[in-house]
């Protein structure tokens, strides 16, 4: 991969050739969505397929691998839930709305970001709310919790993510459990789940002795060594996998 020349929080430049996924151009996000998918995994599976277990044989939810059963890095409104084909639950991660500009320090000009982490467990019958719908509490305090601590011992031994990625990640706020009826399917009367609000402050830098020699930028030109930037920081570029979750 080629070094950074310049980044903004998450983003770094130049952009490598051959890119495949879509998330790869968001390294933030797809660092949020590998955690996260981890943390619920590992708090909440054995769980979920013990609870999943005792639904009839045609529910949808019959035979549920996992709690995270695909990812989605859009809204989830009906078109998109109802447009793509998708194992339930769904683990929408997104950037909400429009960031503010502020300044991390005299350095470093930053951008304050708001995000949804949504998990949508399907169409829900009240039937089906009752049996397996108060999974949202313990799933929404294994989100919260690995943000708070910025790592979980199931997701790449413990490493502490948000090195390189983020200046600064917290939750802010959490809803639900809640069903919408904005769509009615033959698989229940609603989508059944619940949201996080995070919140990202990201800081732009300066890595190429082009981007340095500008006056208004020579302060903090350079990054001190294992911050997880490229050269000449030493801390590897953060890859997520997660093509099972398409």
């Amino acid at each position: 991969m080629i070094a950074s020349l310049d980044s903004f929080g998450a983003s770094r430049f130049p952009l490598t050739q051959g890119e495949t996924c879509a998330a790869n151009y968001d390294p933030g996000q797809a660092t949020i969505i590998g955690l996260l998918s981890a943390a619920i995994e590992a708090c909440c599976g054995d769980a979920w397929r013990a609870l999943t277990a005792s639904l009839n044989n045609d529910h949808f939810l019959a035979g549920s691998p996992g709690p995270v059963g695909s990812v989605l890095t859009v809204p989830p409104n009906p078109q998109n839930l109802t447009q793509v084909k998708m194992a339930w639950p769904v683990l929408a991660v997104y950037r909400e709305g429009e960031p503010t500009s502020g300044q991390y320090s005299i350095d470093y000009n930053n951008s304050t970001q708001r995000w949804s982490v949504d998990w949508i467990a399907g169409p829900f019958s009240p039937d089906t709310q009752r049996k397996i719908g108060a999974l949202w509490v313990p799933i929404s305090n294994a989100i919260r919790a690995a943000i708070v601590e910025g790592m979980h011992p199931a997701y790449q031994n413990g490493a502490y993510q948000f090195h390189g990625q983020f200046s600064e990640i917290r939750w802010i706020t959490s809803a639900g459990p809640a069903v919408t009826q904005e769509l009615t399917t033959d698989k229940g009367q609603g989508y059944y789940g619940g949201s996080v609000i995070l919140e990202t402050v990201e800081r732009m830098t300066f890595q190429s002795d082009a981007a340095a020699a500008i006056t208004d930028f020579d302060g903090g030109a350079y990054l001190t060594p294992h911050d997880g930037y490229g050269t000449p920081a030493t801390g590897a570029d953060v890859t997520v996998n997660y093509d099972n979750k398409k």
